[in-house]
């Protein structure tokens, strides 16, 4: 037997023993030291076990195990997603590991070309959907947002479709979902800020397009409208105004939005005692703002974030509170849907939860809130 077919047996092993950390292989390095043999040696074992479908390489996730010997063969899970940025990429990851886990083998296709350009067709995303579909997925997996500016529809629905995230026009729905309770995210970063004292909290929402916000139907069912109808709830209940606790979004264009966000920063007139951002990365944005503009973060304004990213977390230069929007939880209720019929199927709404962090100003400069 050669070195490399050695190799793979004592890969396949360490597969089957379940001797692995979270459904990952070692790196090669430590591969060729735990089997004294050559790195390339390895690699062609790897190679080998991927063209196999035992394993899957990904960027930034490592060698993550796809099937093993003892798991009953389920078959094809196909995923239709967003997968670059930090939320779209743990979701990716919860759901890839909890189907693989399950017993499918599991092939996805990024549509991240299509949401950088909306307006495009973009040939290598359509020739991989194609791809997948031909292959006759057992369950197939839909970025809910995008799904219906994806060539190929007929086929996707004829597929009987999990829905995923939240859909920003109703009519184009023709499938049941997994969605996350975007009102109850918006109410709880609302609730947080009031709770703490705040007279003035602002929502400042993500950037959308004005051909989406200025119509009705694809603005209706939209993930932002849904943040600021809970987060106007919060501050209905706290006796302020709730249309002067949200900043919209509404911009003519993405540079504008920004402007915006700067001039919050800046103008006393306008200045919040209390700021969430519709995503992490804007908290972080504000706060860079505040440094540049201000030259110092207020020590007794309150933050908060939407979707507990690393940029929120403990990492971050200024660790704030953020909605978690519980991608574990939307993992396990698609496998569970996978396993029902589709006309038993029906709508799930994912409950996000609230992660309180202490602010920690870690040297930052501070100044008192005028």
């Amino acid at each position: 037997m050669t070195k490399k077919l050695t190799a793979k047996e004592k890969i396949l092993d360490l597969i089957n023993a379940g001797r692995t950390t979270k459904n990952r292989l070692p790196g090669e390095r430590e591969l060729a030291e735990l089997f004294q043999v050559g790195r390339n040696t390895i690699r062609a074992a790897l190679a080998e076990l991927e063209a196999e479908g035992w394993i899957g390489r990904f960027r930034k996730k490592g060698t993550l195990i796809l099937r093993r010997s003892e798991i009953p063969d389920r078959g094809l899970a196909g995923m239709i997603l967003r997968t670059s940025g930090h939320l779209f990429e743990d979701r990716h990851h919860y759901l890839l590991t909890g189907f693989i886990n399950a017993g499918y083998s599991v092939q996805s296709v990024s549509i991240c070309p299509i949401v950088r350009d909306r307006y495009k067709t973009n040939r290598s995303v359509e020739f991989a959907i194609a791809k997948l579909l031909k292959a006759g997925p057992k369950v197939l997996i839909v970025d809910c947002y995008i799904h219906s500016r994806i060539l190929h529809l007929d086929g996707i629905h004829k597929l009987h479709p999990i829905l995923l995230d939240f859909c920003d026009s109703e009519c184009q729905r023709q499938a049941t979902g997994i969605f996350v309770d975007y009102r109850k995210a918006g109410y709880l970063a609302g609730r947080y800020l009031t709770d703490r004292g705040c007279r003035r909290p602002v929502l400042f929402s993500n950037f959308v397009p004005p051909i989406v916000r200025f119509n009705p139907d694809s603005y209706g069912h939209h993930r932002n409208k849904m943040l600021i109808e809970g987060f106007r709830q919060a501050a209905a209940e706290a006796g302020l105004d709730p249309e002067t606790a949200v900043i919209d979004g509404a911009s003519a264009n993405l540079a504008a939005h920004k402007r915006l966000l700067s001039m919050l920063s800046s103008n006393i007139r306008i200045f919040p005692d209390g700021f969430c951002g519709g995503t992490d990365h804007l908290t972080v944005q504000f706060m860079k703002n505040l440094l540049e503009n201000r030259g110092g973060i207020p020590k007794d304004i309150v933050l908060a974030g939407i979707g507990n990213t690393p940029w929120s977390q403990d990492s971050a230069i200024y660790p704030f509170t953020s909605v978690d929007m519980n991608l574990e939880e939307m993992a396990k209720m698609a496998d569970r849907q996978a396993e029902l019929p589709p006309e038993q199927r029906q709508d799930i709404f994912i409950e996000p939860k609230l992660i309180i962090r202490e602010h920690k100003m870690k040297g930052l400069k501070n100044e008192k809130a005028n």
